[in-house]
């Protein structure tokens, strides 16, 4: 692998709706629920597919975050990411890179909301069962990899979402 990993489409618009979400919140900046919502309108992506197998119902992660998230009057900007969203991104690109990923995809910012241990989005996923290590397999199971779990450099594999 050259270089660092790169951001699919789908990835990216997760982010993108990440932001969207916590616009329309009313959220001064982007946090780890939003980034997990953006992950949610993302239907056919692999990171929902492993959510399903983790037991995860995009409904009930849907419905928990608006149980427990701050809901604001819309906001015209969202200036940035807080703390633990930026450690979820960051997250993201060190799972990929550590199962020998060149892309990140929806799978690898579900991995990081798992791992990142203080966020809301992650506290939800595993409130519903979501387990970094089984969603690790899951991943290297459907698209190839290492389970290097963010230690080792591992095998290319094939593009996903």
């Amino acid at each position: 692998m050259n270089g660092r990993p790169r951001y699919t489409e789908r990835a990216m618009s997760v982010l993108t709706w990440a932001q969207e979400e916590a616009r329309t919140r009313g959220a001064d900046a982007m946090d780890t629920e939003h980034i997990l919502l953006g992950l949610l309108r993302q239907p056919e992506s692999l990171a929902v597919q492993v959510m399903k197998t983790l037991g995860i119902s995009a409904k009930d992660a849907y419905d928990e975050v608006n149980r427990a998230a701050e809901s604001k009057p819309a906001s015209s900007v969202v200036q940035a990411a807080t703390p633990y969203a930026k450690k979820v991104i960051q997250y993201a690109a060190d799972e990929a890179t550590s199962m020998g990923h060149s892309w990140i995809g929806t799978e690898h910012f579900l991995l990081g909301l798992l791992r990142e241990e203080e966020g809301l989005g992650g506290e939800i996923l595993r409130k519903l069962g979501g387990e970094l290590e089984r969603g690790r397999e899951e991943v290297v199971k459907r698209v190839g990899g290492s389970m290097g779990g963010a230690q080792k450099l591992g095998a290319g594999s094939s593009q996903s979402s």
